[in-house]
């Protein structure tokens, strides 16, 4: 009988000790899983936020070289409505600053999207040609010769631009950009503005 019993106390005290040892196997297994679900979440969530983050991103490229096409066309039709009225000076300076701030722009822009030196600088510097010489020769080809060379420089700097902060604040810059371009224009327009009024007097 006491045999019996020093077995039965004995196979207790095994139960009460393998108890917690089965208990904390589980839970330990429990948290590994829950810890592995969880980094798997957040790994998702990540990808999805990257994803986010991409797309608007792509979404801010896109709407600032929109802004670039936009606005140069319209100023480009201002120049050519009163092409007549402008003096040499402001006619050379409205195709510089079409050509430049064009070309730096899209030269930037393209520097990031793409991340290559090579298709970034053609690019832009095409464009800023483009764009130097359509504003420059309404007026002359003088002012011609300066937008296209002013084309080049913008396009140029603006790749560079755009390559080198690929790892540093991307949007930021095309934002910063796009404010740069917004001023400029608006001021080149302001200029046009007071030497139609000028020649008018």
């Amino acid at each position: 009988m006491k045999k019996i019993l020093v077995n039965f106390l004995l196979g207790l005290i095994f139960v009460f000790f393998l108890i917690p040892e089965v208990s904390a196997y589980d839970h330990s297994h429990n948290d590994t899983s829950t810890i592995e679900a969880d980094i798997q979440t957040n790994h998702d969530h990540d990808g999805m936020r990257a994803e986010d983050s991409s797309t608007l991103n792509t979404v801010t490229y896109i709407a600032s070289l929109v802004i670039v096409l936009c606005a140069s066309i319209f100023t480009i039709v201002s120049i050519r409505s009163n092409v007549s009225s402008l003096s040499r000076m402001t006619g050379m300076m409205a195709a510089m600053t079409v050509a430049m701030m064009g070309g730096l722009v899209t030269g930037t822009v393209l520097g990031i999207m793409l991340e290559k030196m090579f298709m970034s600088t053609f690019i832009g510097v095409v464009i800023g040609m483009i764009l130097g010489y359509i504003s420059g020769s309404i007026h002359s080809l003088v002012a011609a010769m300066d937008g296209m060379m002013s084309g080049i420089m913008g396009g140029m700097m603006g790749a560079m631009i755009g390559v080198m902060v690929i790892n540093d604040h991307p949007v930021l810059t095309v934002l910063f950009m796009d404010l740069l371009f917004v001023l400029i224009l608006g001021t080149l327009h302001k200029l046009l503005k007071e030497d139609v009024k000028s020649s008018m007097n």
